[in-house]
């Protein structure tokens, strides 16, 4: 799906586009759709709760919620790619 819409992606870098429309395309199933059913609970088991033991962290690209989230769903998926 990265490759899509490359004019948008184009007009982005340039920074020519203010805001990336949502476009939704119909499709038949999802791979592994159901692990995103499974952030509120994760999040609700306190997946995010590092704040509280390490309140700065250093920024980054990505932010250190992301990152736990991606190895996460990694994981629920059995992605063995690290």
């Amino acid at each position: 799906m990265g490759a899509t819409r490359v004019d948008l992606r184009l007009a982005a870098a340039k920074g020519e586009l203010d805001v990336n429309p949502v476009i939704f395309e119909a499709c038949q199933s999802v791979p592994y759709g159901g692990v995103l059913f499974l952030l509120p609970f994760l999040l609700a088991q306190g997946l995010l709760t590092y704040r509280t033991y390490y309140p700065q962290r250093e920024r980054g690209y990505y932010s250190f919620d992301m990152a736990i989230l991606t190895v996460s769903f990694m994981y629920l998926c059995r992605n063995k790619n690290h």
